[in-house]
């Protein structure tokens, strides 16, 4: 693979320039003259004048829309509420192991999940919208969600 010479490297350099020169021209770039020229005092010149300061003044180069600011420097906005803060969540599921019974495979009576109203019997590998019954033993329940998992214990009682 051939490098590009250094006359060419210039060459591209100078198109390139001369490309964003052309297509800047005339979008508002100020022509500075000399003291000398500023100095004289002909009506044509004072008009120039005049009208260039006007026209600096009414557009601002450093903000995009080029629109008067809502507020002026150095003043405070006026005050605004703050937004009321959220209601608390409540945690989406409450589950309740009322019992477990069996012997492996164990079953569980559980009550609290989605789309169900009531106590169900449940088993190892059951799923209910997005949890599933992950495991059950002799004293307690795994219940695994998209980024949650849960381990419900039987009561002291209840054992």
């Amino acid at each position: 693979m051939n490098r590009p010479s250094l006359t060419d490297l210039a060459l591209i350099t100078l198109v390139a320039v001369s490309a964003i020169a052309a297509s800047h021209r005339g979008r508002g770039f100020r022509i500075v003259t000399s003291a000398y020229a500023q100095q004289s005092s002909g009506p044509t010149t004072q008009v120039a004048r005049r009208s260039a300061g006007s026209a600096d003044r009414a557009r601002s180069p450093f903000r995009l829309s080029n629109d008067a600011p809502a507020l002026r420097y150095g003043e405070t906005p006026p005050a605004t509420p703050a937004p009321a803060p959220p209601e608390p969540s409540r945690p989406p599921y409450s589950f309740e192991l009322k019992a477990i019974v069996g012997g492996p495979p164990w079953l569980a009576l559980l009550s609290g999940l989605p789309g169900t109203s009531g106590d169900h019997v449940v088993r190892s590998g059951d799923v209910f919208a997005d949890l599933r019954i992950e495991e059950i033993t002799g004293d307690r329940i795994r219940i695994a969600g998209t980024d949650t998992s849960w381990t419900l214990s039987l009561p002291e009682r209840s054992r």
